[in-house]
């Protein structure tokens, strides 16, 4: 019904009392249609959110209700309108001035920890408010709180000052529109951890607030929180708020469209059609996805199919779906695995294996249902990133995920299904590392495994990506393997002069993810191991590290859809050791081979 009749049904309603001439059935209905408006009224009632600086924000309702939180910035003219309502976080005056406000009669300030405080649920103005949890060294647990307001459909957060907390997961259950985060880095929580909250929280949009430690509006801060689903707005500015949390296609045949998509990508080799539906929110599953969408269009597999066995909705936005798929490389090859999706800005994407998951202050970890050795694998991860912390400036992300597979067959199948050979562990330039962990209780190479994959995760962000692989693989077997002992290496206890005899030239010329066989895979790892040791042990640890350094002026390179990735980079070797060591790899490679022949701990 459009906006004239609604004022003309109205207008009949105002008359018709003082009609001399009025007729039951008439007022009968035209009073009906007046509940109707009513209803549809208070169904349209609209949200203006308006950024007034640093974490003020004003709430406009277009039935007339105004609400403020943390007023502090902004001109007094961007507060002129009276308050029904006035949410204070805490009690830093750049989060307090309230004397900027002016009430309504029956208007109320509700100010953290005064008149609540976290763990408290209030109805105000129409409104129900909970107060959740904010704190960090800067703000104590105490006297700091966040805010979820929820205006009947409309869900919004406004996080108060604060860096992450152990209940921001529970807040996905309030199926978040919109939430407002501090990003300052100094106060509370920086970029990246500002990207771990969003993520926790699975808000469908998020807007960076608090973007630096002066006051001022930081652009440039607020453009780096590249969250998917991120959304800058400038003091003064203003956004319509709606409710985004319900989908609009049911989801079995959202699913099942995606799934046909995917198989259709796949066989035409689309990569953005592919991609399309993978949730960029979590950065390293959208970087494995790429890699495992390059190995499914190998020539190598064939006959793929994807059956839905079943779905199971979680919540209104979480849902699990069981796939069977069917493929042919070397043999004919079936897998059943869950995959959850999640709907976030309209539209269901994938979001990975579903995992059980435990999250440490350091790290994630997420496990195959029937994982036994999760504590086991949580202690070799955090003794790896204590000794790295002693030998590296760089520091892992602070988001930094294991993904544990009983499965040694799904985990070639979710990382590179195209390659040959089977592995114990698998990491990628921002990928999380993965780990298979079904061998025996006597395999002593899993902490030696652990610690080669985050020095791979750090390395690799030093160099930006821009060096070789037997760089990157002798780096990560000699500050990670060998860390452990030569004993506890399956690759570096088999080692012989021998067969570590190559040039750089050599190794160069191998490919890992062609057919090699198991001896020549363990050549390369340790002939890389050998070129590594030697640079450390005669130019000391400082240059190895420069290598990394220098390499890393150069802008990330991208191995995915890269076809000249790996010879790029053994250029860029050649530029970085001549800079560094002042010699050729040729020169290089003469010294390795004479070195060798002093060495006596190998036979």
């Amino acid at each position: 019904m459009n906006k004239l009749w609604k004022y003309l049904l109205l207008l009949l309603l105002v008359l018709l009392p003082f009609s001399c001439e009025q007729d039951e059935n008439l007022i009968s209905e035209v009073n009906e249609p007046s509940q109707e408006i009513v209803e549809e009224q208070d169904e349209d009632v609209e949200v203006t959110l308006t950024v007034l600086g640093r974490a003020s924000i004003r709430l406009d309702f277009s039935d007339g209700k105004v609400v403020y939180i943390d007023p502090a910035y902004g001109s007094y003219k961007e507060y002129k309108k009276e308050a029904d309502l006035v949410l204070v976080t805490h009690q830093h005056t750049d989060h307090n001035v309230v004397s900027k406000v002016t009430l309504k009669g029956n208007g109320s300030i509700i100010q953290c920890p005064y008149d609540i405080k976290a763990g408290d649920i209030i109805e105000v103005a129409g409104l129900k408010i909970v107060a959740v949890d904010a704190y960090n060294i800067n703000h104590s647990k105490s006297s700091s709180c966040g805010f979820i307001i929820e205006s009947d459909d409309l869900v919004i957060y406004h996080s108060g000052d604060t860096s992450l907390t152990n209940q921001m997961r529970e807040l996905k259950e309030y199926s978040i529109d919109y939430a407002m985060l501090c990003t300052d880095g100094f106060y509370n929580m920086g970029l990246e951890e500002a990207k771990m909250v969003a993520n926790d929280i699975e808000a469908q949009v998020v807007l960076p607030i608090h973007t630096s430690a002066d006051g001022s509006f930081n652009i440039n801060q607020a453009n780096k929180f590249n969250y998917d689903g991120s959304l800058v707005i400038k003091p003064g500015e203003s956004i319509i708020l709606e409710d985004l949390s319900k989908p609009a296609v049911p989801f079995d045949q959202a699913i099942k469209d995606i799934i046909d998509t995917r198989l259709s990508s796949i066989k035409n080799k689309d990569y953005e059609m592919y991609m399309s539906s993978i949730t960029k929110r979590n950065p390293y599953f959208f970087n494995e996805q790429e890699r495992w969408f390059m190995g499914m269009t190998d020539e190598s597999i064939t006959n793929l199919y994807l059956e839905i066995e079943s779905t199971e909705i979680i919540n209104e936005h979480t849902a699990v779906v069981n796939l069977k798929q069917t493929h042919f490389m070397d043999k004919k090859y079936v897998l059943n695995y869950p995959l959850i999706f999640k709907y976030e800005n309209g539209l269901w994407k994938d979001y990975g294996y579903h995992f059980e998951t435990i999250r440490t202050d350091d790290f994630e970890v997420k496990y195959m249902k029937n994982e036994t050795r999760v504590d086991e694998f949580i202690e070799m991860l955090e003794l790896s990133f204590d000794n790295l912390r002693k030998i590296y400036k760089e520091k892992p992300h602070p988001y930094f995920e294991l993904k544990l597979f009983t499965d040694q067959e799904m985990l070639r199948q979710r990382c590179i299904p195209a390659n040959s050979w089977l592995f114990t562990g698998w990491s990628e330039p921002d990928e999380s590392l993965k780990l298979y962990t079904g061998h025996p209780l006597s395999y002593e190479g899993y902490p030696g495994v652990v610690q080669h994959e985050v020095v791979h995760h750090i390395t690799i962000r030093m160099c930006n990506n821009n060096l070789p692989m037997w760089l990157l693989e002798g780096i990560a077997m000699y500050d990670g393997s060998a860390a452990y002992g030569f004993e506890n290496s399956s690759l570096l206890s088999r080692m012989t002069k021998e067969s570590i005899k190559q040039t750089i030239e050599d190794i160069e010329l191998r490919d890992l993810y062609s057919d090699l066989t198991s001896e020549e895979i363990r050549n390369y790892y340790n002939t890389s191991y050998m070129y590594v040791r030697y640079i450390a042990e005669t130019y000391g640890h400082d240059k190895l590290m420069d290598l990394f350094y220098e390499a890393g002026k150069k802008p990330f390179h991208d191995s995915t859809l890269n076809d000249s990735f790996e010879i790029n980079n053994q250029k860029t070797a050649d530029e970085v050791i001549m800079t560094v060591l002042e010699i050729t790899k040729e020169q290089l490679s003469k010294e390795y081979l004479d070195w060798l022949e002093t060495v006596d701990f190998i036979k």
